[in-house]
């Protein structure tokens, strides 16, 4: 009761404020709640006396009345807490502060919670959440926007909605770790909602594991005998009770109670939670005598209570009735069950999900005695209240309406009985998808994947034993999912930027001392270095564990859900009387749950009744409750629960890498693209060695651009959710970070370099812009430097960067995707067999005699099927390319080619090399010094060279064929005619060449002005390599000219009957073409030569083929730009601009030689129209 003036001690000023306030709060903390109420009490007196308080006071004021509601809303004195929420509620409207009226709109949820209007309080709770999230940059209101996830995710928690909750509860949590330190109070109450959830979910082991987690930070911080350890013991009881470890739980329970008892003797309410576990406790061993006593014992603490909580009492009634049913003592079920109701009459509870549940427990009870009138009119209350709370999908319907069904079926109803039956069988339907499951087909060799798979994860593994459990297992194999969890990040960038240090950084392990900081592993049996690494938590993992555990727990989930889909579709089909609920298994209150920073809530929440699957009735009821907890999830969790991984690669090649690992890239990866700080962009990339190349940075940049984002059909948006990045950005995501810190001279030096690479990247290549995000990470990679300020800077750089990945990983709708587990089963059957090595000789076996390092789609679609992988071709397919995106196999389809599959990526990246770096193979695959010239010389290869060059790997002739075909379509090589040796093929392989550019001695020929074709940079910024290539292989098959002569992005073509050459040359982003014929002192022959190659141009329109081919290839090839046109264009006169102004596109009609530049605006005559187009015609 409320203290009046002449109760409360005197307090003379504003040191006394202080000094009271704070004693209430260490009552408060130590959950003395009528201590802090009196100390809160004595304070707000004192303020009201004050007639012009100032701003101080206001606050102090508002503080107090917050407190005050607190506590009353502890007590459930509903009248108490809402008065003293208003006057708080006031004095913010009054001081115009949001942050402190959405307090207040919390404490409205609280009370209204109490009133059990969920609907109502879920309202505040998301109204006070919208108003902190817009004080969420500022770190001292997180808390805040923290205190509101936990009370939405314990209202989710009551309706049912365990997903959505479990989703509130983390975000509570995570924001939390982030500010406050690990073992803080409201941490460990983070951790004991989340087992409270997982109670729900029936996950009984993570739910322990959640309750440690916050008994340990509580023992770290609090008095052993504080009243919160007291609470985490009834919680972690609660748990072992439902595993049926029931020594454990009694002793657990019983030191709650000498805790409690120190701490309040023996009249408090949370004493009367402990009595009343106890009795769920015994209830569940059938002693049903020792039951009844501490329910009874509750019942005392609650009727002595000041001021009786009508609600508790009545649940202790309910749960008192149903120990009676239990016992066969109906007529001392149906005493208890009626003074529950009247209870709830009395605190206005009489039309919430509470009485409904009690409703039907009265006509489970005259079911019973064949009161059949009065089981009809019990059930239809029952069921008018859960519809009117819930909807018609609500689990406890099912129960609602099978007993309403028999009642209508004994008083000879027989369509009334059906309809009811109906629904009941809708609602079961609802959750599980159908009433009863065909049983899956079972394969020899699918289990012996799955005793395989019960090694990996341990003989004790108990989810993993029995028929029943391998029917499950049979059964996850067909709907059993998870989320998405894992992504592949690839490290790229140029040669000798450091990317394997970076890697290394990232990843915490050592650089080798001794060596260059650039230097990567120089292993040419590893194409790819890989880690695996945990980005919630910035640690290092395995691939494997997080699959095996993915699969572990979808099975586990799988076994349970099919036990209890097969009982309930029984009741359905033998119209079981399902015995009365507990009360408690409708409010969902298993354990403690906890709102409050600094204290927890003592509303009675009582442990669930978990009968053993042994009698009828028990078994039933035991099923129909974890049915109700769990609504059959077949996921093992959400996506926002998730934690985030990623597979991080490195490509341990040279300069042609984003060729030769072109098909392993996706568009659903995260590409980290490195440079060097120390160098500019335009500079010739400095080799280990000291010398320079002939690629410059930008060069080799633009490459891995265009194979990254040009090549990708992903052009969705992504705006994250994560504060670390708050831009919208276009997918691929390609995060931009430099290496070699140690070489520049300040951070400030650092910034301005990388902020100048980033601005001339993004503006030689703008339409990839929104695909490249800069990180401003500098990474000092200097193995011989292991200070403390660069070990300090190499990890505050790893965890920027973990978390700037995280951030979009998060936001990535690749991540939100559900994988079925039959698709990392498949995964693990794919890898090469020297990572399977803990797998048993079953699976290796299947891996062996089946698994080859390339495979046809046909072949892998037949290995799905005989393993139980296989539903369907979209499903496969969907699986397929799963697996490519996460850089497993590779996926190769093509519509008129048979799809391929390569199992063994660095088999594949191996063969690639031998064929285009035969310098390094030279020796093992015994190629002559004359081949290997002849190669390098002129790109050229002739059959007897491939077959030198792929000796080593004892290829099949179909093997051979399929690899020749992969590298064509991944343009490494081109079939060229062979008019010599037609027994033998010819191939064009262009990345042979070296990398200086050659140009053509044209001396002794006329030679025509040069005329481009191509596009605006806006649009089409670079045309790469591999298309500029294809180009040319596909006009060699055009002029079907064997001829060609072949240097490093130009070409020179010979059209002996046209008597001109063509010469076609790669510029950034357009493909300039040139002709010429031979020079004369015969003037006569010379007009003739002149002539004929004049007319053939104007006739054949050579740059027409060219304008084709690109184009084609540009749509096939660069997805991202197939809408874009080519045009036209010349070079300017104007020898201050000399830039490429535009003519016109390849479409139109250009008969003038005369155009002005775009540019500089001078207007000119241009050669090259007059070369090219207008030949033969009038101007």
């Amino acid at each position: 009761m409320e203290q009046t003036k002449d109760q409360i001690l005197k307090v003379q000023n504003f040191d006394d404020l202080k000094r009271i306030y704070a004693e209430g709060q260490n009552y408060y903390k130590r959950c003395e709640l009528q201590q802090a109420l009196t100390c809160f009490l004595e304070a707000f007196h004192f303020i009201l006396s004050i007639s012009n308080p100032d701003e101080r006071l206001r606050q102090c004021q508002f503080d107090v009345c917050l407190h005050i509601c607190d506590i009353y809303i502890e007590q459930s004195n509903k009248s108490k807490a809402a008065e003293f929420c208003q006057k708080a509620k006031k004095q913010a409207e009054l001081m115009k502060e949001q942050i402190k009226i959405a307090r207040c709109l919390d404490r409205q949820g609280d009370i209204k919670k109490l009133n059990s209007d969920l609907a109502g309080a879920l309202r505040d709770y998301m109204e006070s959440l919208e108003i902190k999230k817009s004080y969420a940059d500022d770190s001292n209101y997180k808390l805040d926007i923290s205190n509101s996830f936990n009370h939405i995710g314990l209202i989710y928690n009551y309706q049912g909605k365990f997903k959505e909750a479990l989703i509130a509860i983390q975000n509570s949590l995570k924001i939390r770790i982030r500010i406050l330190e690990e073992d803080h109070f409201d941490v460990a109450m983070s951790y004991s909602n989340l087992g409270l959830i997982y109670s729900s979910l029936r996950k009984l082991k993570m739910a322990l594991s959640m309750y440690s987690k916050s008994l340990e930070i509580r023992k770290k911080i609090l008095n052993p005998t504080h009243p919160c350890i007291a609470k985490t013991y009834n919680n972690i009881g609660s748990v072992y009770k439902d595993l049926a470890k029931y020594e454990e739980a009694e002793k657990l329970l019983s030191e709650s109670l000498i805790i409690q008892a120190k701490n309040f003797g023996q009249i408090h309410r949370d004493i009367a939670v402990t009595y009343s576990n106890m009795g769920s406790l015994y209830s569940d061993q059938k002693k049903y005598d020792k039951a009844i006593a501490m329910y009874q014992k509750s019942l005392d603490i609650d009727l002595n209570l000041e001021g009786e909580d009508y609600r508790n009492i009545a649940m202790t009634y309910s749960n008192m009735g149903s120990v009676f049913f239990n016992d066969s003592k109906f007529n001392q079920a149906l005493d208890m069950y009626q003074k529950s109701l009247e209870s709830l009459k009395k605190g206005k509870y009489d039309t919430t999900p509470d009485s409904a549940i009690l409703h039907s427990n009265i006509a489970t009870v005259h079911l019973k005695m064949s009161h059949f009138d009065q089981a009809l009119g019990e059930s239809i209350k029952a069921i008018d209240i859960m519809e009117q709370f819930f909807g018609d999908t609500h689990l406890n319907l099912v129960g609602f309406y099978n007993i309403a069904a028999q009642c209508y079926e004994k008083l000879n109803c027989k369509d009334k009985a059906l309809e009811m039956q109906e629904k009941s069988k809708n609602i079961n339907f609802h959750y599980s998808g159908q009433y009863s499951r065909e049983p899956v087909k079972k394969t020899s060799k699918a289990i012996d994947i799955y005793s395989d798979l019960k090694l990996v994860n341990g003989d004790d593994d108990q989810d993993l034993e029995d028929e029943e459990n391998t029917n499950a297992y049979m059964q996850a194999l067909k709907e059993g999912y998870c989320y998405n969890t894992l992504i592949r990040a690839i490290i790229v960038g140029p040669e000798y930027v450091g990317k394997s240090s970076i890697l290394n950084v990232f990843a915490k392990q050592d650089l080798p001392s001794g060596h260059s900081a650039t230097e990567i592993i120089n292993d040419w049996d590893k194409m790819i270095n890989q880690m695996f690494c945990k980005l919630n938590d910035h640690k290092t993992s395995d691939t494997e564990k997080h699959q095996h555990h993915n699969i572990r727990n979808v099975i586990g989930t799988n076994s349970e859900n099919q036990a209890i889909s097969q009982l309930m579709a029984k009741m359905l089909n033998d119209k079981v009387t399902m015995p009365p609920l507990f009360m408690n298994d409708l409010s969902q209150f298993h354990a403690i749950s906890e709102t409050r920073d600094n204290n927890t809530s003592t509303m009675l929440q009582l442990l669930p009744t978990t009968q053993r699957l042994s009698s009828n009735q028990g078994q039933y009821l035991n099923l129909y409750k974890r049915r109700y907890h769990s609504s059959i999830p077949k996921t093992i969790k959400s996506y926002a629960d998730a934690s985030q991984y990623a597979k991080i690669c490195d490509f341990t090649s040279r300069s042609i890498n984003h060729v030769t690992h072109k098909p392993t890239l996706s568009g659903n990866c995260i590409y980290i693209l490195a440079f060097n700080i120390n160098r500019r962009i335009d500079d010739k990339i400095l080799a280990r060695d000291g010398k320079l190349l002939n690629t410059t940075y930008l060069q080799s940049m633009q490459e891995w651009l265009t194979s990254i984002i040009g090549c990708s059909s992903e052009q969705q948006k992504l705006v994250t959710t994560n504060n670390t990045i708050k831009d919208e950005y276009t997918l691929p995501i390609v995060i931009l970070v430099a290496s070699h810190g140690d070489t520049i001279a300040n951070q400030k030096d650092g910034e301005n370099r990388f902020k100048e690479f980033h601005q001339t990247l993004t503006s030689t290549m703008p339409s990839y812009g929104s695909n490249i995000y800069p990180s401003g990470l500098i990474f000092n990679c200097n193995p011989d430097d292991n200070s403390h300020a660069t070990l300090t800077q190499r990890e505050n750089c790893r965890i920027h960067l973990h978390n700037i990945m995280n951030a979009f990983v998060e936001s990535s709708p690749f991540m939100r995707q559900p994988i079925y587990i039959r698709w990392y089963i498949m995964a693990m059957l794919l890898r090469p067999l020297s990572n399977q090595d803990n797998y048993t000789s079953k699976t290796n076996q299947i891996t062996r005699l089946r698994v080859r390092n390339l495979m046809t789609l046909q072949e892998v679609k037949s290995l799905a099927k005989d393993l139980g992988l296989y539903e369907t071709d979209n499903d496969f397919i969907s699986m397929l390319r799963y697996l490519h995106d996460l850089g497993e196999i590779i996926l190769h389809r093509k519509d008129d080619q048979q799809g391929i599959i390569i199992t063994n990526i660095d088999w594949l990246l191996q063969i690639f090399r031998a064929v285009i770096q035969p310098k390094q193979y030279q020796e093992a695959i015994l190629l002559t010094k004359a081949l290997n010239e002849k190669a390098i010389k002129t790109g050229r290869v002739s059959e007897t060279y491939i077959n030198h060059a792929l000796s080593i790997y004892h290829l099949d002739k179909t093997t051979k064929d399929n690899i020749i075909n992969l590298m064509k379509n991944y343009d490494i090589l081109c079939t060229i005619a062979s008019k010599d040796r037609e027994d033998e093929s010819q191939y064009f392989v262009p990345y042979l060449l070296p990398s200086n550019r050659k140009e053509f001695d044209l001396s002794k020929y006329h030679i025509s002005d040069w005329l481009y074709l191509g596009y605006d940079y806006n649009d089409v910024p670079y045309i790469p390599d591999g298309i500029y290539y294809s180009l040319l292989s596909a006009c060699l098959k055009e002029w079907n000219n064997t001829k060609a002569e072949l240097h490093y992005q130009c070409a020179k073509f010979y059209l002996t009957e046209s008597c001109y050459y063509i010469i076609i040359r790669k510029e950034t982003s357009h493909i300039a073409l040139q002709y010429c014929y031979q020079k004369t002192k015969n003037s006569k022959l010379s007009k003739s030569i002149a002539d004929k190659a004049n007319a053939s141009i104007y006739k054949m329109r050579p740059q027409e083929t060219v304008k084709s081919k690109l184009s084609s290839l540009i749509m096939e090839r660069m997805p991202k730009f197939s809408a874009a046109e080519i045009k036209y264009y010349a070079r300017c006169i104007n020898p201050d601009c000399k830039k490429l102004t535009y003519l016109g596109s390849a479409n139109d009609c250009i008969t003038s030689t005369i155009n002005i530049c775009q540019f500089c605006k001078l207007q000119q005559k241009n050669q090259c129209v007059k070369d090219w187009i207008t030949l033969n015609s009038d101007e």
